[in-house]
């Protein structure tokens, strides 16, 4: 019994020590509008971006400093040839994940997902991207390619 009290009595700081430190992330969420021009250039017009965003922002803690932050984001819109106004709708998921701590951050998902009117996709800014803690972009893996964004400027021309 005597070691029992002794385990218990250990116990007690050791997981209140842990309940300081391992504090309940924060939750919020943000909508906006956003308009990107030209968010891609084509031969003879740009193409302007419309978009509404709700992200889902969760923001991680050690001791009470912020470390981790991932952002989910909901996207909807439209992408339109700015000299016809002719439009195709367009939506995407993007999840960002910032490290709080080195600055560093790296962003996932499908970004924009455009049907084309002959039955084939466009998928501008998808995979993944890293970002050094200055903001420069070192490294890109997707799908993006030259291919893809000529279908859509000739979707848009119409």
């Amino acid at each position: 019994m005597r070691h029992f009290l002794l385990l218990a009595a250990l116990a007690v700081p050791l997981a209140l020590a842990t309940a300081a430190t391992a504090a309940e992330p924060s939750r919020e969420t943000v909508t906006l509008h956003r308009v990107v021009n030209p968010f891609v250039s084509c031969p003879g017009f740009a193409v302007v971006g419309t978009f509404d965003i709700t992200r889902a922002i969760t923001t991680f803690y050690d001791d009470g400093t912020p470390v981790k932050r991932i952002i989910y984001a909901d996207i909807t819109g439209t992408l339109t040839n700015a000299v016809t106004g002719y439009s195709l709708p367009t939506a995407g998921i993007r999840i960002f994940h910032f490290d709080l701590v080195t600055g560093e951050e790296f962003t996932t998902g499908s970004n924009n997902f455009t049907k084309l009117p002959t039955g084939g996709v466009a998928i501008a800014g998808a995979g993944r991207l890293v970002f050094d803690a200055a903001g420069h972009l070192i490294e890109h893996d997707g799908p993006d390619s030259p291919d893809e964004i000529a279908q859509l400027c000739a979707a848009l021309a119409g």
